[in-house]
Parts: structure tokens; C-alpha cells; sequence
């Protein structure tokens, strides 16, 4: 139960700005638009409402994450290209619900507003083999201005400072990801 009520807690905000973009396309007459970005819609709101899942593979949070992309690029005039590099025979691992789609929202929200550049964000994974063990390699990077090495430090050793403007989306993965994994 503690995991749905983390999965819930994610971007209210978000839906709601979908429907006032969803009028305003009606309004200037963007139909085909419109038409689009409300099926992009319901795809999302589908996968996030799924009753009990909190892991799906990894090939479907790539689709929901290609679906986002799709749903941002209808919203905003402003460039945007995901790059999704992903190993076949890693597709079908488990992985948390919405754990690529934290990162992918946060590149938007965070990296979106530099210069007028386009959001470039690459999303990678592999298998990765150390002496001891195999495990998955996920690698979620934009070309913003990122977290500062003291920040991501402080996150590799499991402290989350209150003050990091982390939002809650990450604080919330790390949450799931430890009830998940017991880390």
C-alpha cells in the first residue's frame, strides 16, 4: 500500500496542465493536435493507474517514457529529442514503475529552460559485469546544467538533504526503490 500511495503522490499538477493545453488547442483549431496529444493522454494516465503494479519491464517504462515525450513535444513549442539506447536482452528485466520516467520529468522540468536550446536527453541501458556480479546499467543524462557532484554524492550514500530541490519525484523513487530492494 505504501508503495501505490508513493505512486500516487507523483505531478497532479501535470494532468492538469494536459487539460487546460488540451482546451487551448481546441481553441485555436489545432483538431489533429488535439486528437493526438488527448490518445498520448490516455496511454499515460493507463500505465500510471494500473492497480497493483509497482514493477513493469523495462521495455514498457521506455514506451511510457517515449509517450511522455510525445505528450511534452505537443504542449510546448520548444525543442525536445529523447534518445531511448536500450539492450534487447535487457528489456524484459523488472524495474520499478515510473523509475525512468522521475529522471525524463525532471530533465523537462530542471534543463528545458536553458538558452532556448533544445533538450537533448539519452536514455541508456546495458548489462554491466564486475568481478563479483552482473547488474543493470541504467543511465538517464540531458544536456542541462545537471546536479552539482556534492549532491549526487550525498544521493549515492542514501542522504537526501531537505534543502537539495530534488522535488518530490526522486525523493519518492529512492523511497520505492528501498521498500523494493531493502537498500
Amino acid at each position: 500500500m505504501q508503495l501505490q500511495y508513493l505512486q500516487l503522490q507523483l505531478a497532479p499538477h501535470f494532468y492538469t496542465n494536459c487539460l487546460k493545453n488540451a482546451y487551448y488547442m481546441l481553441m485555436l483549431g489545432e483538431y489533429e493536435n488535439v486528437e493526438s496529444f488527448l490518445l498520448h493522454l490516455s496511454s499515460h494516465l493507463r500505465y500510471l493507474l494500473q492497480k497493483d503494479v509497482t514493477m513493469v519491464s523495462l521495455g514498457q517504462e521506455c514506451d511510457f517514457v517515449h509517450n511522455y515525450i510525445e505528450l511534452q513535444k505537443l504542449m510546448t513549442a520548444k525543442g525536445l529529442f529523447c534518445e531511448i539506447l536500450i539492450d534487447e536482452e535487457v528489456r524484459h528485466l523488472p524495474v520499478p514503475l515510473l523509475s525512468l520516467q522521475t529522471f525524463v520529468e525532471n530533465s523537462v522540468k530542471y534543463a528545458r529552460n536553458m538558452e532556448e536550446k533544445e533538450l537533448v536527453i539519452t536514455i541508456r541501458a546495458k548489462y554491466r559485469k564486475t568481478e563479483e556480479t552482473t547488474y543493470l546499467d541504467i543511465q538517464v543524462k540531458d544536456n542541462g546544467p545537471g546536479y552539482s557532484k556534492e549532491l549526487l554524492h550525498m544521493l549515492n550514500q542514501g542522504e537526501i538533504p531537505e534543502d537539495s530541490r530534488l522535488g518530490v519525484g526522486i525523493l519518492n523513487l529512492l523511497h520505492r526503490m528501498r521498500i523494493q530492494y531493502g537498500t
